[in-house]
């Protein structure tokens, strides 16, 4: 059951090429991996403050993809994949009980090629 868990972060790799602390782009990219690997982790082990770390890992992407649509300039195909994986993190989690490949290729996926983008 914990390998399950840890399934939903392997797509958090996709975020590894991008990593680095010399722009926003890299630092972005690092955050989203450091949050994630707490995230996830933390929920595979069930950590007593787990949900709190999550909520937190939510929030965070969330913040940066405002970050990245305002300095974007607004550029469509990141305003729609944003939106998409947000909208596909929920349907997951309310409907599909987190499965492990809506998240990698409906979230995490989607939210790595805007991060590219930009």
């Amino acid at each position: 059951k914990i390998m399950y868990k840890l399934l939903n972060s392997l797509g958090l790799l996709f975020f590894i090429p991008m990593m680095n602390l010399l722009n926003d782009k890299g630092i972005i990219s690092s955050l989203v991996f450091i949050n994630g690997i707490l995230c996830h982790f933390s929920r595979a082990f069930s950590f007593k403050y787990w949900i709190i770390i999550r909520n937190y890992d939510i929030l965070c992407n969330f913040i940066m993809g405002i970050y990245i649509i305002y300095y974007s300039n607004c550029n469509p195909i990141i305003i729609y994949l944003d939106f998409l994986s947000v909208y596909i993190f929920f349907i997951n989690y309310l409907y599909y009980k987190s499965n492990f490949l809506i998240h990698i290729f409906g979230v995490q996926l989607p939210l790595s090629i805007v991060t590219y983008l930009y």
